[in-house]
């Protein structure tokens, strides 16, 4: 729901939005928390439940499935994007194509279920259904705010330390931000990222998105 707020509040929103998502991964790239870089994660998610929960302009319907009904546009998107993961394993790093699911099987499998839980459910709590719904007031068009929370969810992935984490991530924050405008779904934009994250473990991609 678009927000009606003050030039005060905006500021206010501005100053939290810049210290959340460039003040907090810039810190963490420069290693200025002495934490694992998972924990932020957990307390931004906790964070962002918090505020919409008091949120009144919130609707709690944009948890579940809400408009989110058609799968197999789902399907076929993912499997162009493992194709693209597949051909850029193969030139960028053709030792790992299929490494995990070939030979650290059981590491691919705890992965494939331990991810979707841990990194995605949270990750989409924060830069989609809680950046929406806090930051709609800061941007004038849906095109303006969906270039905002990708390019905030790509900026996220500095962490990981490498340019191809974030080439990728800018492009996956895009795709899933445009998607999440048309049937605002926690549940279901989760259910996509998760297919798109364990894609790119399967294809070998991964090696760029490890936290140490």
């Amino acid at each position: 729901m678009k927000q009606t707020i003050t030039f005060k509040g905006k500021l206010l929103r501005w100053i939290e939005l810049i210290a959340l998502f460039v003040g907090i991964p810039i810190a963490y790239y420069y290693d200025l928390f002495p934490f694992h870089k998972i924990i932020p994660l957990i307390i931004g998610a906790v964070y962002a439940i918090a505020l919409l929960i008091f949120d009144k302009s919130f609707n709690r319907q944009e948890i579940g499935l809400n408009g989110f009904k058609k799968f197999r546009p789902m399907l076929i998107r993912s499997a162009g994007i493992f194709l693209i993961l597949i051909i850029a394993t193969w030139l960028i790093v053709p030792d790992q194509l299929f490494f995990l699911p070939q030979q650290a099987t059981w590491l691919w499998v705890v992965i494939m279920l331990m991810y979707p839980v841990w990194s995605v459910i949270p990750q989409e709590l924060i830069y989609r259904t809680f950046f929406f719904q806090r930051y709609s007031a800061l941007f004038q068009t849906n095109t303006s705010m969906i270039i905002a929370s990708g390019v905030a969810f790509s900026f996220m992935h500095i962490i990981f330390e490498n340019m191809v984490a974030m080439v990728f991530s800018l492009a996956a924050g895009i795709i899933l931000s445009v998607i999440y405008s048309r049937h605002r779904s926690l549940l279901g934009i989760s259910l996509e990222h998760a297919i798109y994250g364990n894609l790119v473990f399967t294809a070998g991609l991964g090696t760029f998105f490890y936290i140490n």
